[in-house]
């Protein structure tokens, strides 16, 4: 299984969450700060085609952008701790209607509660409708990082519709 993982903000290749995956994988540091908008979009499309993954996993701001490009590419998508409220820093970044991105097997999120850094009761409003898992505690740096690894398994059997 090749994974496509996009790091979150302030981060990089090195992230935890990379290292500990278990399978093919490619992560690109992309600078989020000196970055536009359509520059890091045209990035991930290329790193898309250019890597052809089964699978798209973002943290934070990554998986804000799993989620745009896992739909515009009907991959399947996991998110973990995603920032999906990212215009209180980037103005430029659309809030994410999640409503068009849920659906039998498209979408895996894991939130941990104990995040400090995004909007936890709304995210897990948002994500209602999709394979959420909820760990009460932890951190944003993310506290069952191994726990990643069981996503992806369990995403091995998802197939996008539509």
């Amino acid at each position: 299984m090749m994974i496509l993982f996009f790091h979150g903000f302030n981060s990089s290749a090195q992230t935890n969450k990379f290292v500990e995956l278990q399978s093919d994988k490619v992560c690109e540091t992309v600078d989020y700060a000196k970055m536009s908008f359509a520059e890091v979009d045209t990035r991930y499309d290329q790193l898309i085609a250019q890597h052809n993954p089964d699978v798209i996993v973002g943290h934070s701001l990554g998986g804000y952008w799993a989620l745009r490009k896992g739909k515009q590419h009907n991959i399947p998508i996991i998110i973990v701790n995603p920032q999906l409220f990212p215009g209180t820093k980037f103005a430029d970044y659309a809030p994410v209607n999640t409503e068009s991105f849920v659906g039998p097997g498209h979408v895996i999120s894991y939130v941990e509660t104990g995040d400090e850094v995004i909007k936890v009761p709304e995210t897990l409003a948002l994500l209602e409708a999709t394979d959420l898992r909820v760990y009460e505690g932890g951190h944003h740096r993310v506290e069952r990082v191994s726990y990643i690894n069981t996503l992806v398994a369990d995403s091995a059997n998802y197939q996008c519709i539509g």
